[in-house]
């Protein structure tokens, strides 16, 4: 639900550098991210898929493109498949760490890595 615009800066919130001892917290993070970079060369987008650790890539990476999503699948209400096939990305990257896959979620009983 937020929306901001500016420079790379926008992607940090500096207030958690100084409160935290995991300072990954302070990238942008949530269910679903959306960065347009309007600076950028070429018109590429990606979609990550991915788990909290990735927060840092994140706002580097889009740097690169001119448009990047990024979904955290276990929070994410709707149908993965149906969101690639009508947003249409150029490169889609999933990124968890090794130990995040590991079968059902138990509190919803269904997978982290199921895309229907």
């Amino acid at each position: 639900g937020i929306s901001n615009s500016g420079d790379f800066t926008v992607l940090l919130d500096y207030r958690k550098l100084s409160r935290s001892e995991n300072n990954y917290h302070a990238y942008m993070s949530g269910t679903v991210m959306h960065i347009e970079n309007s600076l950028a060369t070429n018109d590429k987008k990606i979609l990550i898929l991915r788990a909290s650790f990735s927060n840092i890539i994140i706002p580097f990476l889009s740097l690169a493109v001119r448009h990047l999503d990024a979904i955290h699948p276990g929070g994410f209400p709707g149908s993965i498949r149906n969101y690639i096939e009508q947003t249409k990305p150029d490169l889609v990257i999933v990124l968890f760490n090794p130990s995040y896959i590991s079968g059902l979620e138990h509190d919803t009983q269904r997978s982290t890595f199921d895309f229907r």
